[in-house]
């Protein structure tokens, strides 16, 4: 669960320090529409995991203009991250609702970072099978998206199945990062491959 976080906490480093701040100023200008929804989820998914209280409140006003406005995406979205917040079981039954709303969408990203969620929870719950078939359910959605963050997922997944192509999946996302120079997507494909040959030696 601790690599699956980092990797996400990956994606916020990189992708919202830079914007966070002045996402944050526009929004009160703002008028309650789809725009405003995905301005608020970039510092709802930045805080998740630093700043709990923050994250909820950027991500509960999402989650009702998105409501209001019927806006799928940012429900889906929204119910995501609310499930990164919350520990189980709440964090459970968040991912179950964001399932359900994403399977509606074309954000098969968001679809495969839920699934991996809900793997990582079955995991530490002890539910193997169920962790298996969320693995696989994350992999199949990962392979059809070819995006770098669920590229790492991918690997930390096939690593937890067992399978022997963790390996090429995490050189293939190092490879990547090295490609878009990512410093915290470098560091995250390296201790992945680090995890896993540690398991293979041991």
């Amino acid at each position: 669960m601790v690599l699956f976080i980092l990797i996400i906490s990956g994606i916020h480093t990189s992708y919202a320090n830079d914007n966070i701040i002045d996402l944050k100023k526009r929004v009160p200008d703002m008028q309650d529409d789809t725009s405003k929804v995905n301005v608020l989820l970039t510092p709802g998914e930045h805080y998740c995991s630093i700043e709990n209280d923050k994250a909820l409140m950027y991500l509960q006003e999402a989650f009702t203009i998105s409501t209001s406005k019927k806006y799928t995406e940012g429900i889906g979205k929204s119910l995501l991250w609310h499930g990164r917040v919350y520990y189980y079981p709440l964090a459970s039954k968040y991912l179950d609702k964001a399932k359900k709303v994403l399977e509606t969408t074309n954000e098969l990203n968001a679809l495969a970072f839920t699934y991996f969620a809900k793997a990582e929870i079955s995991l530490i719950m002890g539910d193997f099978i169920r962790a298996l078939e969320m693995y696989k359910e994350a992999i199949e959605l990962t392979e059809k998206t070819g995006i770098i963050i669920t590229k790492l997922g991918l690997a930390v997944a096939q690593n937890r199945l067992g399978e022997p192509n963790a390996i090429e999946g995490s050189e293939n996302a190092l490879a990547m990062a090295r490609n878009i120079d990512n410093p915290n997507l470098i560091s995250h494909a390296y201790k992945i491959l680090a995890d896993i040959y540690h398991k293979i030696m041991n």
